[in-house]
């Protein structure tokens, strides 16, 4: 209902700047979603950063219970497993398919965290840092020319719900 609210307030707005003219934009000419914005491009993002753990651990609870019900995307118990093992031990090699999958998760948590509302702790709630990361992670290479696995689909599944969370709907199109 909000978005109907701000549709009617954003042409309220244009009518009164148009003046008398016949050319008020009608509501056709209005996008709910932000397909025509530009996703904030992170070129000088991190790659090994990751977030103190208990600030993963909160994110990653937030997201099995609140999405992963509803969109098993990827397997709790293995990727909780590997999750494990990728804080306990910094010698842990992991791929980058994988980190980009933890990096999603945490961008479509952290989304989570911003829509509720909730009080960030630090800058590791960003999602759209998240995002970046995981995009130059996996997707921003050939992936369509790579062969195809199980991880690719996670990433493409994760990246195109956390889209739609942002109101990107037709940037996988």
């Amino acid at each position: 209902m909000a978005w109907l609210y701000r549709l009617k307030r954003d042409l309220d707005q244009d009518s009164k700047t148009v003046g008398e003219s016949l050319a008020r934009p009608s509501i056709s000419s209005v996008n709910y979603f932000q397909d025509t914005t530009i996703i904030s491009s992170l070129d000088d993002v991190d790659l090994l950063v990751r977030p103190p753990q208990q600030i993963a651990d909160r994110l990653l609870e937030d997201y099995f219970q609140a999405v992963h019900p509803e969109f098993p995307i990827i397997g709790k118990e293995a990727f909780m497993g590997q999750y494990q093992s990728f804080y306990s031990n910094n010698n842990v090699r992991v791929g980058k398919r994988w980190v980009a999958v933890l990096n999603l998760v945490l961008a479509v948590a952290a989304r989570l965290s911003e829509v509720a509302q909730r009080q960030p702790q630090g800058n590791f709630t960003d999602h759209v840092a998240y995002f970046a990361r995981a995009w130059r992670l996996s997707i921003g290479d050939i992936a369509l020319l790579n062969h195809p696995s199980l991880e690719q689909v996670q990433v493409e599944g994760l990246a195109a719900f956390y889209l739609l969370s942002t109101g990107q709907v037709n940037r996988f199109a």
